[in-house]
């Protein structure tokens, strides 16, 4: 038995997985987990970078780890970026961002000291250049002795 009418297009059944519409010929390509047969809204979240009922629309480029399916509202802003949307610079004195609702600048971060915090603090050197020190001095000692008893021998 036929599911579609030949003279309509339309499916009697619905249509198969990954497709929608009255005629089951237009694909839900960017949902997840699939979409519904009849309205074509994705079923689950939109692929991280998307959004919009089908979402086949692209978030802000200065959203940070995403945005909310229906409204495009970005989850977080890149540094230097603020409102809804990340569309809105920070200040210019902003030195360090600023805070993505109320536009304040953002303190220095605890961990700031001129390196990212996943730098490897490397320690001083001296106490190793202070002992190679300690073995030349001690091989010059032991080569002048053994010329001083070679000599006087």
């Amino acid at each position: 038995m036929k599911s579609c009418s030949d003279e309509t297009g339309f499916c009697v059944f619905g249509c198969r997985s990954g497709y929608y519409g009255n005629r089951c010929n237009i694909a839900c390509y960017a949902c997840q987990s699939g979409c519904d047969r009849i309205t074509g809204e994705c079923i689950g979240d939109c692929p991280v970078g998307m959004y919009g009922f089908s979402c086949d629309r692209n978030c802000n480029n200065y959203c940070r780890n995403g945005c909310e399916k229906i409204s495009g509202l970005c989850n977080e802003c890149v540094s230097g970026k603020m409102g809804n949307f990340c569309n809105t610079t920070c200040g210019d004195d902003c030195v360090y961002g600023c805070n993505r609702t109320t536009g304040n600048c953002t303190e220095r971060p605890e961990w700031y000291d001129d390196r990212p915090p996943d730098t490897e603090v490397r320690y001083n050197s001296f106490p190793n250049s202070l002992f190679i020190l300690y073995i030349v001095v001690a091989f010059l000692f032991m080569s002048l002795t053994v010329n001083v008893f070679t000599v006087t021998w």
